[in-house]
């Protein structure tokens, strides 16, 4: 039996592979719509990119890369979203604001959003689009979970709502 690494792999490069699910993971399907069905169809190669890119760095290598090396790794389009890494004292305030019901949640940095990523519970395994919806099929380990990550891409693509369907 394939690792989980090669099943999710293999999905992402033959998406007709039908696949017995692996032990120890749930399916949940995750709904975001669009304003269209061009916007949704995009949404879906941008989503299938990166986790491509992930997939063939975790077949690859044993270590999960620094925020340097995935500069080199990930797409351009999502490289230019990331806030500069925050220095101390912009953490510090950042923080003080949050308590303080200032400010929301800082942007993401490429490293905050890689070390998320490396600590994912969920993994691909399908997607379609119907209309001006992205209906994602994924892979969790367990129940709760949390998808900030994917969130962030698919908010990233245009998405106007996103929604776990059980």
């Amino acid at each position: 039996m394939q690792d989980i690494n090669e099943q999710i792999f293999s999905r992402l490069t033959n998406p007709n592979n039908n696949d017995v699910l692996p032990p120890g993971w749930f399916p949940e399907t995750v709904e975001v719509e669009f304003n269209s069905e061009i916007e949704a169809k995009e949404a879906l190669q941008r989503v299938k990119e990166v986790a491509l890119v992930v997939a063939k760095t975790k077949k690859s290598r044993k270590d999960w890369p620094h925020a340097l090396e995935w500069k080199n790794i990930l797409p351009k389009w999502l490289l230019n979203t990331f806030h500069p890494e925050y220095t101390k004292e912009e953490l510090n305030l950042i923080r003080r604001n949050i308590r303080r019901n200032k400010q929301g949640a800082p942007q993401w940095t490429l490293d905050g959003w890689s070390l998320f990523f490396n600590e994912k519970v969920w993994e691909w395994w399908g997607g379609k689009v119907e209309y001006n919806k992205l209906i994602l099929e994924i892979l969790v380990d367990g129940h709760p979970f949390g998808i900030y990550e994917l969130k962030h891409l698919l908010e990233l693509c245009g998405a106007k709502s996103i929604k776990v369907i059980n």
